[in-house]
């Protein structure tokens, strides 16, 4: 048996409801509005259809 090492790149959709005005969200830096939806994402679940972009190999062992 072999151990591979990598890294994945995948593609999420992504969908939330956030409790603000789009003018209040606008207002943000583009640094603040990625947190705040980051932050509302449910990951396990968007993740469920992701697509894979891309596969980097480090290491096999």
């Amino acid at each position: 048996m072999i151990t591979v090492r990598g890294q994945a790149t995948i593609t999420v959709d992504f969908e939330v409801k956030l409790d603000m005005t789009e003018e209040e969200f606008d207002s943000n830096p583009p640094e603040a509005q990625n947190d705040i939806i980051n932050h509302r994402i449910d990951w396990l679940e968007s993740c469920r259809a992701a697509e894979l972009d891309g596969i980097d190999i480090f290491e096999v062992e």
